[in-house]
């Protein structure tokens, strides 16, 4: 009996002991469970951390770089602003040193009669009696601004240059090449003059474009057209000698009531020894006449419609075009709609040019 008592305490030990055993097992297994867990969770805050880490890292790259950039840009800017400040300064000290004003100067002179013409380019200039040095006297203050000019000599020397200018046939003396502009349009200034009012001539078309190519030279301006045709010559039936008919009535018969370039020249040299028969002349003479400054008489026709033989002054030109200044005009209609004065193309011009003979006075 005492002996299955003592097997039994075994077994019964033996079982209390695996219970106890197990029991700590799972023990251990939850505490091994716990420490997983927690690392697991560890490791997944560090993940975090460091994807934290790598963005922060990144935006300062960023902002890093942009601000490189900016001061980039900045240092760009002030480099190209100071590059800029340079250069208008460098600009200023040449522009100074070419206006700086030597008291004397020598100077080369030479004639200008060749040069084509120029426009004022402001007024309330001086002009003096010669090319100017410290001392040289005035001549008179200049309100031409726009206005053609003639060119007659030309004074240069390096630190500057002059030109003796005529308008209208008047010496104006010497001004400074910087007030004068070349031009691509050329107007000749003149005054205009009809034939049919305050005085009619409705025949005397010649002798008045010669009155208005002489105004261009100041030529002739004190006389009336009365006056005037009363000094031109007369001839019976040659047209070369003077003029045929009578000029102050309409011509109802069949013999041409006109007076030739030759004769019209011999007139107005009476007036102005620049006065010439260019009969033949080419288009590209007239406009290199017009281009210096000087009118050309021409046969062609009333307000350049058609060749009637009617008589006009070429006064203008600019590329393709001439301008012209047609003596037949009317009290009622002289300054509106069918203005004496007007531009027609140079082909227009040689047509009926042409056709009459290319009959041609010039006054320079």
């Amino acid at each position: 009996m005492k002996r299955i008592l003592s097997s039994s305490a075994l077994v019964l030990f033996l079982a209390s002991a695996f219970v106890l055993g197990d029991q700590s097992s799972l023990a251990h297994a939850d505490t091994n469970s716990v420490s997983t867990t927690q690392a697991t969770s560890n490791d997944s805050q560090t993940n975090n951390n460091d994807n934290e880490q790598q963005e922060n890292g990144e935006q300062s790259q960023q902002e890093a770089e942009k601000q490189a950039n900016a001061k980039k840009e900045s240092d760009e800017k002030q480099e190209a602003a100071k590059k800029e400040a340079a250069e208008k300064q460098e600009a200023a000290k040449k522009e100074a040193e070419k206006n700086k004003f030597v008291d004397h100067v020598n100077f080369t002179y030479s004639s200008a009669i060749n040069y084509n013409a120029r426009n004022v380019n402001v007024n309330g200039i001086k002009s003096f009696v010669g090319p100017y040095n410290r001392g040289t006297h005035v001549k008179k203050s200049l309100n031409l601004k726009g206005q053609l000019v003639q060119l007659t000599n030309v004074a240069r020397a390096k630190e500057r240059t002059y030109y003796q200018i005529n308008y209208r046939g008047q010496d104006q003396g010497w001004i400074n090449a910087t007030y004068l502009s070349t031009t691509n349009v050329y107007e000749i200034p003149f005054t205009y003059t009809s034939q049919h009012f305050p005085f009619d001539a409705p025949n005397g078309c010649e002798a008045t474009a010669l009155k208005i190519s002489l105004s261009t030279k100041g030529v002739g301006e004190n006389i009336g057209l009365n006056g005037f045709l009363k000094k031109m010559p007369r001839a019976k039936y040659d047209h070369n000698k003077g003029f045929v008919g009578n000029p102050y009535a309409v011509n109802h018969t069949n013999q041409d009531w006109t007076i030739y370039p030759k004769a019209l020249a011999a007139f107005g040299r009476k007036f102005y020894d620049g006065v010439y028969d260019i009969t033949g002349a080419s288009k590209i003479k007239i406009i290199n006449e017009v281009q210096h400054g000087n009118p050309v008489i021409a046969a062609t026709g009333y307000r350049m419609r058609k060749a009637t033989g009617h008589t006009l002054v070429v006064v203008g030109y600019k590329r393709g075009y001439f301008k012209m200044a047609d003596p037949s005009s009317w009290r009622a209609t002289y300054k509106t709609t069918n203005k004496p004065v007007f531009w027609t193309s140079t082909s227009q011009f040689m047509s009926l040019y042409n056709h009459e003979g290319r009959k041609a006075v010039l006054v320079k």
